[in-house]
Formats: structure tokens, sequence, C-alpha cells
């Protein structure tokens, strides 16, 4: 700055800057502004990528049994059959081996024969195979044994196969009646069948031999032979 005093110029300098004053005091907090309103929500974000699927997992325990279902509906009944064979009242006897005669001596078969009861009624049939070793001598038979007879019908045919014919038939009434006949060497067979009414108990068999004797082997009354017995009601 310049300044004109008795013509002479005094040029006015810049003095050295004071020292800075102290800071003042900190003024005092001012009140604080209102909440602005809270802005619209954004939309969602897309979907993020499904992540890689993760291992099985371990089978759990079997969960117990749950309770049974109701029974079905019972059928229908099915036709009746026919009536079964009462086995407790059926007999039926094999002749197991062999049993030969020489002679016209009749005898008790060694296997054929049963025990009947008392007071009852039975149907019988027996069949005899057997041989004759010779021409002349045939064959007889009867039925026999033990027990008491009330009333006995029975027919006893012999069969003579060689000449294909029936070589003897006859009706019988009584226990130890034999019917007999000359026959054919060889195969034949006789057979016996009927009712006995029964008053007291004991044996009930057949007996048989040769018809007459003679000089061939005998005859022989094969295995196989049987004897069937049904009881009848009283």
């Amino acid at each position: 700055m310049s300044n004109l005093f008795g013509g002479i110029t005094i040029t006015e300098g810049t003095g050295i800057a004071g020292a800075p004053g102290a800071a003042g005091a900190p003024g005092l907090d001012g009140v604080s502004g209102e909440d602005g309103d809270p802005g619209i929500p954004g939309p969602a974000g897309a979907a993020g990528a499904a992540g890689a699927t993760g291992p099985q997992g371990i089978q759990g325990p079997i969960g117990p049994s749950g309770p049974p279902g109701l029974d079905g509906l019972d059928g229908e009944d099915g036709i009746q059959g026919p009536p079964g064979l009462d086995l407790t009242s059926t007999l039926s006897i094999r002749k197991t081996a062999d049993e030969s005669v020489t002679d016209a001596t009749i005898q008790a078969d060694n296997e054929l024969t049963v025990n009947l009861e008392g007071t009852s009624s039975y149907w019988f049939f027996f069949t005899l195979f057997f041989t004759n070793g010779g021409v002349g001598e045939g064959f007889k038979c009867d039925l026999s044994g033990t027990v008491g007879v009330s009333t006995l019908k029975a027919q006893v045919f012999i069969y003579d196969d060689a000449l294909n014919s029936l070589a003897a038939f006859a009706r019988v009434t009584a226990l130890n009646s034999a019917v007999g006949s000359g026959i054919s060497m060889g195969d034949n067979f006789a057979r016996i069948l009927g009712v006995i009414e029964v008053s007291t108990p004991g044996t009930f068999l057949v007996r048989w031999a040769q018809n007459v004797t003679g000089a061939g082997a005998g005859v022989t009354v094969q295995e196989d032979s049987s004897l069937i017995l049904r009881k009848l009601n009283a």
C-alpha cells in the first residue's frame, strides 16, 4: 500500500501473521431429525441354481407289522359225497403163502380164519386160487368153525379153468357141508359167498382138500387167496 506523506512515498508492508487463537468451545448438539418413511420393497431376486443331490441316506428299520385283516367270507358248502365204508366193521385177509395137502382129509386153511361176535350178522366172500397136481383128485371145500349159527346162506362155486366151465356149485345152509368135484390139472379157483347170523361167538373159516385121494402131487391153495368180511346191521 503506498501513502504519500510530504512528498515521500511510504509503502506499507504486510505484518507478520499473529499466532492462531484458541479453538472455540464446541456448540450444542442440534435436535435429531425425524425418521424418514421406509422405502417400497424391491422386487424378489431370481432363484438360485438347484444344488447337487446329496447321497442316499441309510434305510431305516422295518416298522412293526400291522394288525391282521378281517377273515374272508365262508364259501358255499360243497356237494355231499357218498357215504364211506365203516372200516371198523369190515375185515379183509390175504393169504401170504401157498399151502398144500395130498389127500381127501379136509383141513382148515392156515390163514383164512376170523373170530365172529355173538348175536351179530356178517356178509362174507372167500376167493380160493388153487392148482391141482393130478387129473383125478379134484377139489372140495366147506365152511366151518366154532361159531354158533342161527342162520347160514352161502353159495359155493368151483371153476375149471382148463375147460372154461363151472365144475360145481351149490347152496349150503350149515357148517361142515362140503361141495366138491373132479377138475382139470393146473390152475383153477373157487368162490364162497353168503351171510351168516351168529348166535354165540367163535371162529369162522374155510376148509379144503382133494375131492378124492389120488396119486398125484396133491392140491395147493395159493398165495393171494382171500377173505372179505363185513358186519351187517342186526
